[in-house]
């Protein structure tokens, strides 16, 4: 995993205070050119927060890689505002989140994982020692010198800590199973449903010096009487004669253990199996007006694209940012919403109903074509097989009875349809007169001035390929055909005499040479 310079940066020059880590205020420890120009911008924190996250998106190929750089080399000098810290003994400031689960998808307040990757725990805690316990006296002449089990060891006339060592452990679990030891564990499941949990037992191994009472020489002697003489008797405190009394008490070092504070913390979340299905796709063409129609059925998907030679198509289901959280530091997590939107590089639309698509677009007529669709989820991509059918030709044909018409005059056109359409909309059009026939058909209607062309169309239901035919008629604007029978004599005469004219000019000027 590559780790671009500006999160080194990050790691390195965040200091102790509760600096937003995507905010302008610390756009010099992200590594971004030109700071003091995006602070001239008016933007609020979400607005900076997002422009940031987009410049440095840039550099990656894909949000889920950026996700996993950036969530991982966070330092996190500040204990988030949402996680409170706890104390235990010599355990200070203790706190424990499971941080993220990468690659993961928020949507519609349901995150979603893929089936491998990872899960980060981040957590934070000071170990310390106990004071230095004593009693105030290293000697004592008394049967009981004091000690007090609430400050030192029991038993102790002194007790002294002069190290300690950190065994905190942690523990990652998936759906109760043991899965890591690390902060930063990887995971493989096929469940539907995915609850993660993070322990971390804090323990912190204490050196203890202990220091006892022992009894050292006489400090007070007994009290008792002898004889001194004959008839005398004599009385006192004497240790050769009476013995001893009170025995001195020396505090010595006894012995050195260790002692054990501890403190148990867990944090979870739960996330889901991506679950997409998707139909077998189909692709009809139309021949006769060059238009292919795609046909799929899809759950839970991000969006799918077919290629077909250099036509390209892409529709889009969802559109991301990110969801900030456990701040001042911003842990991030791909949020998704819904953003339908059809891309192509070839004139199409498209009709939704449900999980349904269904998307019409023009192709070029060849023998033969490449294609390929390919589906992706939040995290995955599908490459999926797909042909194209053909649809099944329909024939048109239309013939009239003669060309030209008199207004008003009839026309008798015959429409003659493949013998294999089986449709119903085979609509037959001359001006204001429409019909629809399904089989070969002879209709009548009448001529009408300025009006010179009999259309026949099927609109294919993909089923059937669409058709068209069109007969060019002439219909009289009004004259009789005599009129055009002068026009025609007229026009001969003027040629023939002008035919004449040239050649006895000839015969009385001769050939001028050129």
């Amino acid at each position: 995993m590559k780790v671009p310079l500006f999160l080194f940066l990050l790691v390195l020059t965040l200091d102790v205070s509760a600096l937003d880590t995507l905010t302008f205020e610390n756009c010099e420890n992200l590594d971004i050119g030109d700071c003091n120009g995006l602070r001239e911008l008016d933007l609020n924190i979400a607005e900076q927060k997002e422009l940031l996250t987009s410049i440095l998106e840039s550099s990656y190929s894909n949000k889920h890689e950026f996700i996993f750089g950036w969530n991982t080399n966070l330092v996190f000098n500040e204990i988030p505002y949402t996680v409170s810290p706890e104390n235990h003994k010599t355990i200070r400031n203790a706190w424990l989140i499971l941080s993220s689960i990468m690659p993961s998808v928020l949507y519609s307040n349901t995150l979603y994982n893929n089936y491998t990757g990872f899960v980060q725990s981040n957590y934070g805690y000071e170990l310390t020692r106990p004071p230095t316990y004593f009693n105030g006296a290293w000697s004592r002449c008394t049967d009981n010198p004091p000690t007090s089990p609430n400050e030192g060891e029991a038993g102790d006339c002194r007790t002294e800590y002069p190290q300690n060592w950190d065994e905190t452990y942690i523990d990652v679990y998936l759906n109760n199973g043991w899965i890591g030891d690390t902060p930063l564990t990887s995971f493989n499941t096929e469940d539907a449903s995915n609850h993660f949990m993070s322990v971390l037992n804090i323990v912190n191994k204490i050196q203890r010096d202990h220091y006892r009472w022992e009894r050292g020489s006489c400090c007070r002697c007994d009290y008792c009487c002898w004889s001194c003489g004959e008839d005398d008797t004599c009385c006192g405190r004497s240790c050769s004669r009476c013995g001893c009394d009170t025995y001195r008490r020396n505090c010595r070092f006894s012995n050195m253990d260790y002692g054990y504070d501890s403190l148990e913390l867990s944090d979870d979340k739960t996330s889901f199996l991506e679950q997409i299905s998707f139909s077998e796709p189909s692709i009809l063409y139309d021949k006769a007006r060059s238009m292919a129609y795609f046909t799929i059925n899809t759950t839970n998907i991000d969006h799918y694209t077919l290629i077909i030679d250099d036509l390209e198509l892409s529709k889009q289901n969802l559109e991301y940012g990110y969801n900030y959280s456990y701040l001042p530091v911003n842990i991030l997590t791909a949020q998704a919403i819904d953003n339908s939107e059809l891309n192509a590089n070839v004139y199409s639309s498209i009709e939704e109903s449900g999980d349904s698509d269904f998307i019409s677009f023009h192709l070029r007529n060849k023998d033969s074509y490449d294609c390929m669709l390919t589906i992706y989820s939040y995290f995955n991509a599908y490459n999926v097989s797909c042909n194209i059918t053909v649809l099944p030709s329909t024939e048109l044909n239309i013939t009239t009875d003669k060309f030209f018409y008199m207004p008003n005059e009839t026309i008798r056109a015959n429409i003659s349809i493949n013998p294999n359409f089986n449709g119903n909309n085979v609509n037959v059009r001359y001006g204001n007169y429409s019909v629809n026939v399904t089989e070969d058909s002879s209709l009548e209607f009448p001529a009408r001035i300025n009006i010179n062309q009999i259309k026949a169309e099927y609109h294919g239901d993909l089923t059937q390929q669409s058709a068209s035919a069109v007969k060019t008629i002439s219909v009289y604007s009004g004259e009789k055909p005599s009129f055009y029978m002068t026009i025609f004599w007229l026009v001969i005469a003027f040629l023939v005499f002008i035919s004449v004219l040239r050649m006895c000019w000839i015969k009385v000027f001769g050939i001028k040479n050129e």
